[in-house]
């Protein structure tokens, strides 16, 4: 396997196995098959595609954890290598189980950073009041909205309209079907990984948060690796 993953505390540890070259490979061999645009130039100007990367590679350890899951919504994943990074949720995923009362959804946020810091880590906790916050564009139930949408129009799965309605909740601490993975992909030459995001999980928990798995992602040289990805050399 490319990724293997452990766990220490409450955090997921995704790392390359049985190294980091392996788990690049991987999601060069995803791109290869699966982005519209590739390979393209790693310029200087980077921050826009430095995250749509980071974002591809948490969509393919989910795969990895989840398998397939039926729907995904994918601000950026899918288009990776494009010139654009779309704001939103970044990986909104829907599961329709053999009882409906067994649906379930999950919403990963994700952050990529090559500082050692980690300081960037902190805005993971952003995107996340923004799910259930004042603006309608960047909200959980906004793109389960659009979601509907293309259950009807684009998948004509009209039957599954009403299971998504009833994932619906006005508040986080009344999502009682909604799973959250607040996901950093970083530097394994990093600081402490698992402080930072302990810390986030506290403060999540502490909002109403009920079902959260945080993940740190990290790549020995993660800068190279993702020059790699992107340029395919």
């Amino acid at each position: 396997m490319a990724f293997q993953c452990t766990k220490s505390g409450t955090v997921f540890l995704w790392r390359g196995n049985p190294n980091c070259h392996a788990a690049q490979k991987f999601v060069r061999n995803w791109l290869r098959a699966n982005s519209p645009i590739y390979p393209v130039v790693w310029g200087p100007d980077n921050a826009r595609l430095k995250g749509n990367l980071g974002e591809c590679i948490a969509f393919c350890c989910m795969e990895f954890a989840f398998g397939r899951l039926p729907h995904c919504l994918a601000a950026n994943a899918l288009k990776t290598l494009s010139n654009i990074s779309r704001p939103g949720i970044d990986l909104l995923w829907i599961g329709f189980a053999p009882d409906p009362s067994d649906d379930f959804m999950i919403q990963q946020e994700v952050k990529t950073t090559t500082d050692l810091s980690l300081a960037y880590a902190s805005a993971l906790l952003t995107d996340y009041r923004k799910s259930f916050g004042s603006d309608p564009n960047v909200t959980l139930n906004t793109h389960l909205q659009a979601f509907k949408s293309k259950l009807k129009y684009e998948w004509r799965r009209p039957d599954l309209v009403d299971r998504v309605n009833a994932l619906q909740a006005p508040t986080p601490k009344q999502a009682d079907r909604l799973l959250i993975f607040p996901t950093l992909v970083h530097d394994a030459n990093s600081e402490d990984p698992v402080l930072k995001l302990t810390a986030i999980e506290m403060e999540l928990t502490a909002s109403g948060w009920q079902k959260i798995k945080t993940w740190s992602i990290a790549f020995n040289g993660l800068e190279n690796h993702l020059k790699s990805m992107a340029e395919d050399a």
